[in-house]
């Protein structure tokens, strides 16, 4: 389930030689939080933090819970670890420093961002733009030094758009409704009140919060990831007292003011919930008031920041810098700065169910893996095979692997819209989710047409089975009497198993 390419082709590299893939994306992952958390260390000591309170700072910005909370997203919490790399060298480059060295690294950082995930590109160019706007109000005497910094900054996020664009072969990425952005803004009181469950602090002084998905709209990452009320208020507290440095404290605050009010999405909501009945879109005449940023999703960039609260990684990422600069200010003193530090680190530690949920996590992989490991016999090595009725089919991505097959189907809504251009006719008849009317006849032409080797009617939820295995084969009883229909035509073979029935020409 690896997703960006600055995860997936090292992964495959370690694959190719011959390590196990669960093990190699492992190792990529953690080497990303490695360079997240040397990132963050190097922005720490760039505020003036000294050396010990670097390696807190670092500790304390790689544990929040937002990052943690998406590696279940793949790219998208690693792309938020190393948002202090690419925020290091744009600000080195903003404010003056436009050596090759520096502005060669900024470069290579945005293309890093841009194939890791697209959330974190769009928020490195938006506090780069924030950044330049503000020193170009500061320093209008000195327009002409602000060009060299321009130019070194839209060569940085310009090439890594186009290299992007083009291996993507399109330069509009689209957008969504209305209503997506809506939903997967952040309620005002999950930033401050966590849920519980999640980390073991609040739950042990009776913080957390009792949630469920059904209760608000979006899904449960929007309420999970978004809480940081112990740095948010140090945050405030750094700016309100002025003990930030003078020269970070406006840059930050406004880096941070935005994000916030985008991860808000086109509505203020508090203390809003789902009513029964709906689904998890929003749609309008819900919440407070608009928030007045709805025009902003309907420009390039924007428009694809569909989880509206992910903006909240920029905004605490504001806040994080916000309480490092008043750590390096020198107006705390040295039992204050440890204190702080590992306050903030103790309000990040999940709770004991989250660290049990990584170990059924990791014996669900196993278990997978051992079963689908069982499924070869039933498979030819290269050969095509199509998983019907298709849809958002994760379990594609592991058995063209582990089986060593290739298939039309892929797990990711964005990646299977994309396959789905390429789909021969046969193929693209078929209904997403659904059999249809013809579904037998169908797949007899996909089989007849010699575009597929073979023809799976998969019993198992192909969406969640990498997800939570095992899953119950609950598509069993629908699936397995058409195969067996076609199975009883002259011309065909058919192969039985508890989770699928494979369909060939004779």
């Amino acid at each position: 389930m690896a997703f960006g390419v600055s995860i997936a082709l090292p992964q495959a590299v370690l694959i190719d030689l011959g390590i196990n893939p669960t093990t190699a994306y492992v190792i990529i992952v953690a080497a990303w939080l490695a360079v997240g958390y040397w990132s963050a260390y190097q922005f720490a000591r760039w505020l003036g933090a000294g050396r010990p309170a670097s390696v807190m700072s670092a500790l304390v910005w790689c544990t929040l819970p937002v990052i943690w909370v998406h590696q279940g997203y793949s790219a998208a919490a690693s792309g938020m670890v190393i948002l202090p790399l690419t925020m290091l060298f744009a600000f080195r480059i903003i404010h003056g420093d436009t050596r090759l060295v520096t502005c060669a690294s900024f470069v290579g950082a945005c293309w890093i961002a841009v194939f890791m995930d697209g959330y974190t590109f769009m928020m490195l160019a938006v506090a780069s733009g924030l950044a330049l706007v503000l020193v170009g109000i500061h320093d209008r005497k000195n327009w002409h030094q602000i060009i060299p910094r321009l130019l070194a900054i839209g060569l940085g996020l310009g090439t890594a758009y186009v290299a992007y664009a083009l291996y993507e072969g399109r330069a509009d990425f689209g957008g969504y409704p209305i209503e997506f952005f809506r939903a997967y803004g952040a309620n005002i009181e999950f930033f401050f009140t966590p849920t519980k469950g999640l980390m073991s602090l609040t739950d042990l002084i009776g913080w957390g919060k009792d949630r469920a998905a059904s209760m608000y709209f979006g899904d449960p990452s929007v309420y999970q990831a978004t809480f940081a009320g112990a740095l948010i208020g140090l945050a405030l507290f750094a700016f309100a007292t002025r003990r930030v440095k003078p020269e970070h404290r406006t840059l930050l605050a406004l880096i941070a003011l935005f994000a916030f009010w985008m991860a808000l999405g086109p509505t203020v909501k508090l203390f809003t919930h789902r009513p029964p009945g709906l689904d998890n879109m929003m749609p309008d005449g819900y919440g407070w008031f608009p928030t007045g940023n709805s025009w902003l999703m309907n420009l390039p960039g924007f428009q694809s920041m569909r989880a509206s609260y992910r903006w909240s990684a920029l905004a605490l990422f504001g806040c994080w810098a916000l309480v490092v600069s008043m750590v390096a200010s020198g107006r705390l003193s040295i039992r204050a700065r440890a204190g702080l530090l590992i306050a903030l680190f103790a309000f990040n530690i999940p709770s004991a169910t989250q660290f049990a949920s990584y170990k059924a996590s990791k014996d669900s992989v196993d278990a997978m893996m051992a079963e689908m490991s069982s499924w070869r016999s039933d498979f030819h090595s290269g050969e095509m095979v199509a998983f019907l009725p298709y849809g958002n089919d994760f379990l594609a991505n592991v058995a063209a692997n582990e089986l060593d097959i290739r298939t039309y189907n892929i797990g990711g809504d964005k990646n299977q819209l994309m396959a789905q251009r390429s789909w021969p006719d046969e193929m693209s008849t078929f209904q997403f989710g659904q059999q249809g009317p013809d579904f037998a006849k169908n797949v007899q032409a996909l089989l007849e047409s010699g575009k597929v080797d073979a023809v799976v009617f998969p019993y198992v939820d192909m969406l969640w089975a990498p997800h939570y295995w095992p899953v119950p084969d609950d598509q069993k009883d629908n699936l397995e009497p058409i195969a067996r229909q076609i199975d009883a035509l002259p011309g065909y073979d058919g192969v039985y198993s508890q989770h699928y029935a494979v369909l060939r020409k004779r």
